[in-house]
């Protein structure tokens, strides 16, 4: 079971990767950036029953329900702190469920493919344009009105792309997947002040993920609530996943191979990193005592109960212009 969900996760990977390598954002910020961020991030070991006890008490520094409305209401001045225990105390909320997807993931993954293609075609023809313009076989009028036509139908499926993944984080607000698609979207779309909200909590939440370990050995393992965080984190440090093992109970290993930046850099290459997932796997067995397996979740599912408004959403590929 475990290993076909993780085989799921590498698919998806490779899909959104696409689209992020189109357009700089999270995983290309600049490196002076990083470097603050990472000087402000303490690294400490999780103390779960001290977080447990501060998110759930009602006149504490961390009571969850106060730490969501600060976050829900894009509040800058939330600390790494409150980031950190915003991103651990969802363990003991009553709706945390670290297997479950949301619906609105299968409609967001259909247009992610589809503004793929048509990001791919717009450049294709652009270029086949230009050249016919030199060659003086179509005019500079004709050519600019085939391409508006191609970038309307792209800003389109870009609108409802973002609206797909806005509906997919109000059911999982810490669905970091969906969160990096819809920053990129909303850049393409040239929403810059959207873009920059959620690239804010992207960050800090990734910030509260890396403030928890290394990843170097198991005792310094990252703590993660959703087993794709993981691949988040790797994406972060800028690494591509090769595989994942179990090496011992509560943890995962995934191995690695770094991409073009790190080897510019000259940063210390990792083979691999562990992640500890004991907290995490606890907290679903306590909510499902039946001893039920964990569920083999495909995050490519199919979408079923959508109104019609919903249903709009999802864009028939037929419909893209023939070459």
């Amino acid at each position: 079971m475990k290993r076909n969900y993780f085989r799921d996760i590498f698919g998806v990977v490779a899909l959104i990767g696409a689209f992020l390598l189109a357009t700089p954002a999270v995983w290309g910020a600049p490196a002076a950036r990083k470097a603050n961020d990472a000087r402000k991030i303490k690294v400490e070991k999780p103390d779960f029953k001290k977080i447990a006890q501060e998110t759930q008490n009602p006149k504490g520094e961390y009571y969850y329900p106060e730490l969501v409305k600060k976050f829900m209401r894009n509040d800058t001045t939330m600390t790494h702190d409150e980031y950190r225990n915003l991103y651990l105390g969802y363990l003991f909320q009553e709706d945390y469920d670290p297997y479950r997807t949301s619906p609105y993931n299968a409609v967001s993954d259909s247009l992610l493919s589809i503004v793929n293609a048509q990001k791919e075609r717009l450049t294709h023809v652009s270029d086949s344009l230009n050249k016919l313009i030199k060659a003086n076989k179509i005019s500079g009028h004709e050519a600019e009105k085939q391409k508006a036509h191609l970038n309307t139908q792209y800003k389109r499926t870009l609108r409802e792309l973002a609206t797909a993944t806005e509906l997919s984080l109000k059911d999982n607000p810490f669905d970091l997947r969906q969160m990096s698609v819809l920053v990129h979207a909303s850049q393409e779309m040239g929403n810059a002040m959207k873009a920059k909200i959620w690239e804010y909590r992207l960050e800090h939440i990734l910030g509260a993920i890396k403030s928890t370990g290394n990843g170097e050995t198991e005792a310094d393992a990252f703590y993660v609530i959703y087993p794709m965080h993981e691949y988040n984190m790797i994406q972060l440090l800028g690494y591509e996943p090769v595989s994942v093992d179990f090496p011992s109970d509560g943890f995962d290993y995934i191995s690695v191979k770094p991409d073009a930046d790190v080897k510019r850099r000259g940063t210390r290459s990792a083979k691999g990193f562990y992640f500890n997932v004991g907290p995490m796997t606890e907290q679903y067995e306590l909510k499902h005592p039946e001893g039920q397996e964990v569920p083999d979740n495909s995050l490519l599912q199919n979408v079923e109960d959508f109104d019609d408004e919903e249903e709009e959403l999802l864009t028939n590929p037929d419909e893209l212009p023939a070459e």
